[in-house]
């Protein structure tokens, strides 16, 4: 997976839009993924980390919406559909 950009609700933080990035893949195994937090003026808010193992790696596969969905669950964001990005 590239580096993404999904846009968000405003958390408390008002953070707007979030990205992932792939720091690490182990295959078949599991995957430590970075989340940035940004807000409108695109200044970076906060930076969490997450591993993906297990099932959640495995039902990754190929679809980069499912880890952007499984960031967003994971960190209360609620992504809002775009066909822009900032």
């Amino acid at each position: 997976m590239s580096s993404n950009i999904v846009n968000i609700q405003p958390v408390t933080i008002s953070g707007t839009y979030f990205r992932l990035c792939i720091q690490e893949i182990e295959l078949k195994s599991s995957a430590r993924v970075s989340c940035y937090l940004y807000d409108a003026s695109n200044n970076l808010l906060q930076v969490n980390n997450f591993q993906l193992t297990g099932d959640d790696y495995m039902a990754w596969g190929s679809n980069d919406e499912y880890l952007m969905n499984y960031a967003a669950n994971l960190y209360g964001y609620t992504i809002i559909p775009s066909t822009t990005t900032p």
